[in-house]
């Protein structure tokens, strides 16, 4: 019941916070664990971006893509009360405990990307693509076009690694900072999130320009939206697409939920 309430303070709070704005928020809903989801309406965007730091090209070349069905996304990344929540009722066994122990609020890491599927289908969803995920880290249709999801400034979106810090710290409760346009939380910065489509670095050159879902199969899955351990910089602006072991789990990575409307 505490999990439930505070999923949906939340959500309230990204409703304010968009009214406060002059925006309206978009159709809300929630799911057996007081998950907050907002429903991104269908729109084209421009997917990718062009860094110096990105020397594989991965991120490249920039490439409107359209989305064409409305989907639901969680407001915030799956917290280890929600996770737990449904390990206790699958009998799954926990994940590892970080070193920084295990917070109800904090957003659960330590979970393969296989983990994060079981999950999502069993509160009647799934991953999202990684244009679903970029589309809604840049707000949507709402968007402002904001260099990081939901503003110019990480600091007042996202948690990061201050430059010369001797402490990387750990992940914060979610639903700390500024939400984007959509009213979503923590997507540039606090943890990386796993997504459905597998890694290519030339992907790009050659996807859909309408619902990409990513190459067939590959040896790694996208990771998207920077973590509470990487220094401020691109790394945590959207288009930012990093390659990971699906088998493997890390301190830095959760995820969030999307379901089809």
């Amino acid at each position: 019941m505490i999990q439930h309430r505070n999923g949906l303070l939340t959500v309230l709070l990204a409703v304010l916070l968009l009214w406060v704005a002059g925006c309206k928020p978009a159709e809300m809903m929630t799911d057996r664990t007081g998950m907050g989801y907002v429903l991104v309406q269908p729109g084209s965007f421009d997917m990718g971006g062009q860094w110096a730091q990105d020397s594989a090209g991965a991120m490249q070349p920039v490439h409107q893509v359209g989305l064409t069905k409305p989907f639901y996304i969680s407001a915030t990344e799956v917290t280890v009360a929600q996770y737990f929540a449904f390990c206790q009722a699958t009998n799954r066994q926990r994940p590892i405990e970080p070193p920084w122990g295990w917070q109800d609020n904090l957003p659960v890491v330590n979970i393969s990307w296989y983990d994060a599927l079981a999950y999502t289908e069993w509160v009647g969803g799934r991953l999202p693509t990684e244009a679903e995920w970029e589309y809604a880290a840049k707000g949507g249709h709402l968007s402002q076009g904001h260099t990081y999801s939901g503003g110019n400034e990480l600091q007042e979106v996202g948690w990061f690694t201050p430059a010369n810090s001797t402490n990387s710290g750990r992940p914060q409760p979610v639903g700390g900072k500024q939400p984007n346009e959509l009213g979503l939380f923590d997507m540039s910065g606090n943890v990386l999130e796993w997504t459905n489509d597998w890694f290519m670095e030339d992907y790009y050159a050659n996807s859909p320009a309408q619902n990409p879902q990513g190459p067939g199969i590959a040896e790694k899955k996208v990771a998207k939206g920077g973590s509470w351990n990487m220094p401020q910089g691109f790394m945590h602006q959207p288009a930012m697409r990093l390659p990971y072991y699906p088998y493997e789990i890390y301190v830095n990575v959760g995820f969030r939920v999307a379901r089809n409307k």
